[in-house]
């Protein structure tokens, strides 16, 4: 797909006013019956008009999705940033921008006064910030009885205004945040890993890095080759039709897009199996000195730090009854490998997926 793809081949359904060619080439073609209404929505954005507005007259006028219901706000949205309409190919996880192999529906110049409208039209509820400085664990911690994320605000009291910690749905836990904070960076001092663990740690991934690497190289080195091999061949296929003239261009056509689907492909592979420059070492380092000070590092944290240790530490979130915290799904080393009152239960291997020593 992705050979396919950089080629500016579309692999996927069709959006709405295309249709997936049978024969491939190209790989889509205009929907004679939503390819007008789709060039009309477009039209009526670029010129100003309200996102919201334009849908209501098209789905009036019978654009629907690909199950035959009335397109939704949302999903209209979705349609009108989609660069499938302007001819462009564009899946940025693959690192893909080309143009299409299909005929566009949209010009650049209307495309792009569609974008501009759609931006200058984003709106935000007044006073509503939904990331707040003075509650970094807002949402991110679940009521232990009803599930629901809990929510945090400001109190009035007899002498000021005090902040808490509630769940908004079964008001099970209520705790003023000083409080609550004080208990989370407890926890978090809690979970440093076995000193033991961690030099173990350190001494297998610096190992399995090296042999990587190596095996990485070798791989490498082989794709490189066959990427001359195929550069070579389409040098051949070309000396064959255009100097000595030996082959017809029917020939040449079909043997030519071959070999360039093949290239992309090896280029691609060329691309993933490069071999990263990594301070492995230094990785390792500044990753000992976080877990074993989480509670200090998340104190002096800014918000958008605190809540990436917290979404790394518990990407599920962790439950909290008002009083202690409860199991929460978190990473093998701190599930696994926390301090141990005992010598011998803290070198004992955690039981699952190794054979117990």
């Amino acid at each position: 797909m992705k050979a396919a793809l950089s080629l500016g081949r579309w692999t996927f359904v069709a959006p709405v006013g295309y249709l997936n060619a049978l024969d491939f080439r190209p790989s889509m073609v205009a929907d004679p019956q939503k390819a007008d209404l789709v060039r009309l929505a477009f039209r009526r954005v670029a010129d100003g008009e309200e996102v919201a507005e334009v849908l209501r007259q098209v789905n009036a006028l019978g654009l629907c999705g690909s199950r035959g219901k009335s397109l939704s706000l949302q999903s209209f949205r979705s349609l009108l940033r989609n660069p499938l309409y302007e001819g462009r190919v564009c899946v940025p996880a693959w690192e893909i921008d080309v143009k299409g192999d299909f005929e566009p529906l949209i010009d650049d110049a209307t495309f792009r006064r569609a974008q501009l409208h759609l931006r200058s039209g984003r709106q935000t509820p007044k006073n509503h910030v939904r990331d707040r400085e003075e509650f970094p664990l807002r949402r991110f911690l679940t009521c232990a009885k009803c599930s629901r994320p809990i929510s945090a605000s400001w109190s009035k009291g007899r002498n000021g205004r005090y902040a808490y910690y509630h769940c908004p749905r079964c008001k099970a836990v209520r705790g003023r945040r000083e409080a609550v904070q004080e208990r989370f960076i407890d926890h978090l001092e809690s979970m440093k890993p076995n000193p033991d663990y961690q030099r173990l740690f350190r001494e297998i991934v610096l190992h399995e890095w090296g042999n990587s690497r190596d095996a990485a190289e070798e791989i490498r080195r082989a794709k490189a080759h066959r990427l001359v091999e195929l550069t070579e061949q389409m040098q051949k296929l070309e000396d064959a039709h255009i100097y000595r003239e030996s082959i017809d261009a029917a020939v040449y056509h079909r043997h030519r897009d071959r070999i360039q689907e093949e290239i992309a492909l090896a280029e691609l592979d060329l691309h993933d199996s490069r071999i990263e420059s990594i301070d492995v070492k230094g990785l390792l380092a500044f990753a000992e000195h976080l877990v074993s000070n989480l509670g200090s590092i998340w104190i002096e944290a800014t918000l958008r730090q605190r809540q990436e240790i917290q979404t790394a530490l518990f990407p599920c979130g962790l439950p909290f009854d008002g009083e202690n915290f409860g199991t929460a799904l978190t990473c093998l080393m701190f599930s696994n490998l926390a301090v141990s009152e005992s010598k011998k239960n803290s070198m004992a291997s955690p039981t699952g997926f190794e054979p117990v020593f």
